[in-house]
């Protein structure tokens, strides 16, 4: 009798003990399962109907006024999200912040922007190109500065303005050597090329127009000698880390659509 007492005490304390090991391995799960849904939750965007479209202001293609977003650009990523009825929310940042916007996953798409191998690390590319076309990019100096702009080679010891982020053209971009400052927008490389804070800037034709005022365009810089002509391709990429991804196939094919209708192919020269 005492025997089966006591062994039935062991046998009790061992169930208990089991059960405890249970319950500990169960609440382990459960904060695995709670941690995995947060983060999922987190990377893959609080609101699925709605894509965050990082929104570099460069007009006349991202246009920003009176609380809308206007311009080509702008016009694309809305019948874009109509395509897969969902709506948009534009964030405006800096192209830098764009970028890394897309990286964090804290913006699902960004509309107008070239391939490059570190890019392609944290953005999927839309097959269809939203253009291609041959573009020139222009130096810009003060009209009254005495120094020709030439070739490559007269950009050494120059002081050169960009926009923070952007690809331009090899090796000018990889170089090294070359001084940059960066900058959020045209409209400050403008301004501190007048502010004589930099020699000169690189930049489009009309992004550089549609910034500066006709007459500092016309009377206050001008354009050097040495320009860079390029064929180029401008993409709608959408962010790794978002759940917008499972739907480039769908948005490649609804984008072509898009740009051979009637009203938007002036839009975009192919």
């Amino acid at each position: 009798m005492f025997y089966f007492i006591v062994s039935s005490r062991i046998k009790t304390r061992r169930n208990v003990t089991s059960m405890s090991s249970l319950l500990e391995k169960l609440k382990v799960v459960n904060l695995i399962f709670v941690i995995t849904s947060i983060t999922t939750f987190y990377c893959y965007g609080k609101t699925t109907n709605k894509i965050i479209v990082a929104a570099h202001v460069e007009p006349p293609f991202m246009i920003y006024k009176s609380g809308t977003y206007t311009g080509r650009n702008a016009v694309v990523v809305r019948l874009l999200a109509t395509s897969i009825k969902k709506d948009i929310d534009f964030k405006p940042c800096s192209f830098g912040q764009c970028l890394n916007m897309m990286e964090q996953g804290k913006a699902d798409l960004i509309v107008d922007i070239r391939q490059t191998p570190e890019r392609q690390n944290y953005l999927q590319y839309l097959e269809t190109p939203l253009y291609s076309e041959v573009l020139q990019m222009n130096y810009y100096s003060l009209h009254d500065d005495p120094k020709i702009i030439q070739s490559y080679q007269d950009l050494k010891n120059l002081n050169i303005g960009v926009l923070g982020g952007a690809s331009y053209y090899n090796p000018f971009d990889q170089d090294k050597s070359l001084n940059k400052t960066e900058t959020n927008n045209h409209q400050q490389l403008v301004t501190m090329l007048l502010r004589k804070r930099i020699d000169v800037f690189i930049g489009r034709e009309e992004s550089i127009k549609a910034q500066a005022e006709k007459y500092i365009y016309e009377n206050k810089i001008k354009i050097a000698p040495y320009k860079i002509k390029q064929k180029v391709a401008a993409y709608i990429a959408i962010s790794k880390k978002s759940s917008l991804v499972n739907y480039s196939n769908v948005l490649s094919k609804n984008l072509i659509s898009i740009l051979n209708r009637e009203e938007i192919k002036p839009l975009f020269p192919q």
